[in-house]
């Protein structure tokens, strides 16, 4: 080997290390990058809440009518006493119950449903129209007709949540389902594959961004479900609660319960993260 090949080896093998540190650094740049706009983020969002807080600590009773919007203390001061009187927990175990079971099942049977329905399409044409028309009534008219049917437990509440979960669970998973390629359905049919492999492996994956839209979007909603059955029939509940704090005039109360009810969304939002993380990564690994 010559001296000049030699050299261009040399050369060659430390313009690769550069490329590698120069990779690293850019890297390392760009995490820090994220890292800054990660920390303004929360800063601005911390610094908007206080901002907000704060105003309407100082303006309640001066600017605005105190006893139509109370203050941030004395709703603190009140959700303390619910919570160490134990008052607030019947109320809100009542509420998660519902919500979870009418989320629950609301979820499962739309997505259910809308798989069903596509393996047969000519029963889902006969009863799409159906479907839209009773999809378009304002589901709070229905929930004295459920309270009947069903009585003032909570098994109307879990309905009501069920059906508004339903809906929306069903409308977006079949968009979803409906814009995946045909070309890609007819190559997987030819190859002989069957009709729970092409589902599987090729439309729920094209579907999975309309499925995990829905299953965000539906948190509050199976929430306003339970709330409304509550407001209508309820001895118990957050929205018999916050409905009776209404009564009394308790503004305080009025707030605390939707403070607590937006909480508990939240924290809903949180769990489904790590789902909608795996049913990711399913559909790109398909």
């Amino acid at each position: 080997m010559t001296v000049q090949a030699l050299e261009d080896q040399r050369l060659a093998a430390q313009n690769e290390q550069l490329e590698v540190v120069l990779q690293r650094q850019v890297e390392d740049e760009r995490r820090r990058q994220m890292q800054r706009d990660r920390l303004l983020l929360w800063i601005g969002r911390v610094g908007l809440i206080v901002g907000i807080l704060l105003f309407w600590e100082l303006a309640s009773g001066t600017l605005l009518n105190a006893r139509y919007t109370s203050k941030p203390s004395e709703i603190a001061a009140l959700l303390q006493r619910w919570f160490a009187s134990g008052e607030v927990w019947i109320h809100l175990q009542t509420t998660l119950t519902e919500v979870l079971a009418g989320y629950a099942l609301g979820v499962v049977l739309g997505l259910g449903a809308a798989i069903v329905l596509t393996f047969f399409q000519r029963a889902f044409m006969v009863v799409r129209p159906f479907i839209v028309a009773f999809y378009g009534i304002p589901k709070v008219a229905l929930a004295p007709i459920l309270v009947m049917w069903l009585g003032l437990g909570i098994t109307p509440k879990i309905v009501i949540a069920t059906i508004i979960v339903f809906f929306v669970m069903f409308m977006n998973t079949v968009a979803g389902l409906s814009h995946v390629r045909a070309e890609l359905v007819d190559i997987a049919r030819v190859m002989g594959a069957s009709r729970l492999q092409i589902m599987r492996k090729i439309m729920l994956p094209a579907a999975a961004p309309y499925i995990l839209t829905a299953m965000r979007v539906t948190i509050p909603d199976a929430v306003v479900g339970a709330i409304i059955g509550e407001f209508i029939a309820g001895s118990v509940g957050m929205g018999n609660l916050i409905r009776r704090s209404s009564s009394q005039l308790v503004t305080a109360g009025v707030f605390g319960g939707i403070f607590i009810l937006a909480m508990f969304v939240m924290g809903m939002r949180v769990l489904l993260t790590p789902l909608e993380r795996r049913l990711q990564g399913w559909r790109d690994q398909d």
